[in-house]
């Protein structure tokens, strides 16, 4: 389920509690709303809890938007590195030593310099 989908869901079934005649303050459906995120949103989640009654629930669906389109670029930004390939670790490794044959093989003898 996409972002939009879960906000228009919500919105749904918000307009549907008023036409009972169940309204609900804005506090109480930003905590219900951000209950139901996924944990990829969990620093937005605490972040918006923090300040709870800073913000208006549409307000917190515009900082949601801004907030998912950071979250989308970067995931596209983390799959189009250029990692290397093969083990970093190995990769370093092999320098090390690569780099320590090649001064003990040039370093030469004493009867080389004569």
């Amino acid at each position: 389920m996409t972002i939009d989908h879960y906000i228009k869901m919500f919105k749904n079934i918000v307009e549907e509690l008023s036409y009972t005649g169940h309204l609900v303050d804005d506090a109480l459906m930003i905590f219900a709303f951000l209950r139901r995120l996924s944990t990829s949103y969990i620093s937005f989640t605490v972040r918006i809890n923090a300040n709870l009654y800073h913000f208006t629930f549409e307000e917190i669906i515009a900082e949601l938007k801004a907030h998912d389109v950071i979250y989308v670029f970067h995931q596209i930004q983390n799959t189009n590195s250029l990692a290397p390939a093969g083990n970093s670790v190995q990769l370093y490794s092999s320098q090390i030593q690569n780099k320590g044959n090649w001064q003990w093989q040039n370093r030469g003898s004493k009867d080389q310099k004569k």
